[in-house]
């Protein structure tokens, strides 16, 4: 019996197991789909679990805390977590950018340097870290070193045959924006001038400096010729119409001040002692003084008034200032040569001989003024060239170039001399077509004993040619232009970031420092290029003076019409040794007074006998003269 109850029990223990199994995979299966899911549900998960290391490794990484700048290093990031892979076009010009290894290579190899030629470039030309020289070349490396993008380094040689159908232009810049919009190319890293024009091609980083257009002529060398007029050049004619108005209104201001004293003798007739001059009189000669005081570099005019001092305090400030300032600048126009003359003296002598301007294709369309022509190049080098070759009267250098190519000296390039292609640019249409080589600088004589290319021009023609050139300075020809790196959408927010922060460092300057102001001395000398040192001061550098003078004259006017305002009006009274009026009909006489009782009297000397002069009644004698006061 007890046997039997056991197995019972059990059998009752196994049912109930077999019927609770069956009731939970009918819930399973209603509510997940099935006993399968949910022997595995606990193993699944959103994110699939790696299957190496590496796979480990980077979802490690995609989990770290995201930037909270775009200023940060390591970044920016493809979608698995790897550095972002871009492509790079450097341009190779110097002082802007700099391959040294692959110089250094491609001199090993005693082949010809040129990384923008596939011919001859070098493997070195390929490799981002390698263009780590040049004001805009270690500027980039910095930051694209903190960055640590996957990048493929590019130059010239690397554009597309896509960009040269949609670019018809001749600037390698400009189609460069083009690589960036066509998405060839995520940055361009050179000197390029941000222009409204690529603007609207393609985005650019941040501005990292500004560059000054500068215009230029072929000097003509010097006129022999003499200038009458040279004495007036350290002023603009404003200023010096200015400064006559200053000496009248300083002349006038002191004659109405110190002409109603009776102290200053200034204004007393010479001839006629204790007569004063009449206002005509009187304000030719507070006229005379003002300019013996302009042109002898101090005031010549007495004053015994405050008032009169403070007008006197204005007048010494301007001609102690304008003196100086025409001294110092006339000794700067007497030792440049100022005799200098070129094709042109000013911007507007293109227009109003109907001339061309060569430029930049960059910068084409900002050049608006009626009447001048515009002959369009690639590169500086051709630009100048045409100038040279007469199809222009001027050309527009920026300020690095006229520093380098210009003053400096400094490089080489070429220009297309094929028949077929007349534009003159550095490289021809037909890619075999016929250029020639501009060798500012590197030009070696045939001949080993000679060192200085200067000493074979037959060599060496273009050796320091452009040292003829002229500056011209005319504030009509005012372009200014920003440099920036046209950049791809993905990496413009980082790589601007980059420049902001170095550029608020001073990197920008301080590489300029070393690239281009410490290793280019002026090797033109003297030059033509003289003229430019020597500018004519105009009204708002002479503001200043114009303004403190007028204060202090205005404030002695203002003090004598108070001083006259708040006067009490009082009788006429005598000069001299009188106390009371003088008699109308003894008035402007020499007279003998005479004390008595009723006070002090006044006799003409001319109703005295010649004994009784000087003496007579023991009256108190006196000389004096009445007047009207």
């Amino acid at each position: 019996m007890a046997g039997l109850r056991i197995a019972s029990a059990v059998a009752a223990a196994l049912a109930l197991c077999v019927l609770s199994s069956i009731f939970d995979g009918a819930d399973a299966r209603k509510s997940r789909g099935g006993s399968k899911v949910r022997r595995h549900s606990a193993v699944v998960s959103r994110t699939p679990i790696p299957d190496t290391f590496y796979q480990q490794l980077q979802m490690l990484d995609t989990r770290r805390a995201q930037p909270t700048s775009f200023k940060c290093s390591n970044c920016p990031l493809e979608a698995d977590g790897r550095p972002m892979a871009v492509r790079i076009m450097f341009f190779d010009v110097d002082p802007a950018v700099r391959n040294p290894k692959a110089r250094a290579a491609a001199a090993a190899l005693d082949r010809e340097y040129s990384c923008d030629d596939p011919k001859l470039a070098v493997p070195e030309c390929f490799v981002w870290q390698n263009w780590e020289e040049g004001w805009v070349g270690e500027f980039s490396n910095q930051f694209l070193l903190e960055l640590n993008m996957n990048a493929t380094a590019l130059t010239r040689a690397n554009f597309s045959k896509e960009v040269f159908e949609v670019y018809k232009g001749g600037s390698s810049y400009t189609r460069c924006v083009w690589e960036v919009r066509l998405g060839n190319v995520d940055l361009c890293v050179g000197d390029f001038w941000e222009t409204e024009e690529r603007r609207g091609i393609a985005p650019f980083a941040s501005a990292m400096d500004s560059d000054v257009l500068k215009l230029g002529t072929l000097s003509l060398g010097s006129s022999e010729a003499i200038r009458l007029d040279s004495i007036f050049d350290p002023f603009t004619p404003d200023v010096w119409a200015v400064n006559l108005c200053m000496i009248f209104v300083s002349a006038m201001c002191i004659w109405l001040v110190e002409t109603t004293t009776e102290m200053n003798s200034d204004y007393e007739d010479q001839l006629l002692p204790h007569k004063r001059l009449n206002w005509y009189q009187g304000m030719s000669k507070s006229l005379w003084m003002s300019l013996m005081g302009y042109v002898s570099g101090g005031a010549t005019s007495s004053t015994t008034t405050w008032p009169g001092r403070f007008i006197l305090l204005g007048f010494g400030w301007f001609v102690y200032i304008s003196v100086s300032s025409y001294t110092a600048n006339l000794a700067s126009f007497m030792i440049s040569q100022s005799s200098a003359i070129g094709l042109i003296d000013a911007y507007s002598d293109i227009s109003d001989s109907g001339g061309n301007l060569c430029l930049l294709e960059a910068i084409e369309g900002m050049v608006k003024t009626p009447g001048v022509g515009k002959v369009a190049f690639d590169d500086y080098i051709p630009a100048i060239e045409g100038l040279y070759a007469g199809k222009c009267l001027g050309v527009q250098v920026g300020r690095n170039e006229w520093k380098t190519i210009v003053r400096g000296g400094k490089g080489s390039g070429s220009i297309c001399v094929d028949p077929s292609d007349t534009k003159g640019h550095s490289t021809c249409a037909d890619p075999n077509g016929k250029t020639k080589k501009i060798q500012i600088s590197g030009c070696q004589c045939s001949d080993a004993t000679v060192l200085d290319a200067a000493d074979c021009p037959a060599d060496c023609p273009d050796h320091r040619k452009y040292c003829s050139l002229l500056e011209i300075n005319d504030e009509a020809f005012a372009f200014y232009m920003n440099f920036a790196l046209p950049v791809s959408k993905r990496i413009q927010d980082y790589v601007s970031a980059w420049i902001i922060s170095l550029r608020q460092e001073g990197v920008v300057q301080r590489l300029k420092g070393v690239y281009i102001d410490a290793v280019t001395p002026d090797v033109c000398g003297g030059g033509a290029d003289m003229e430019s040192d020597s500018q004519s001061l105009g009204i708002k550098a002479m503001a200043g003076t114009f303004v403190i003078s007028g204060a202090f004259m205005m404030t002695g006017l203002i003090w004598h019409a108070v001083t006259l305002c708040t006067r009490k009006s009082r009788e006429r009274e005598p000069r001299g040794m009188f106390d009371v009026a003088a008699p109308k009909e003894v008035d402007g006489q020499l007279v003998e007074t005479e004390t008595t009782p009723e006070g002090k009297l006044a006799k003409p000397l001319s109703q005295k006998a010649p004994n009784d002069l000087f003496g007579g009644g023991g009256g108190d004698m006196g000389w004096a003269r009445y007047e009207d006061f």
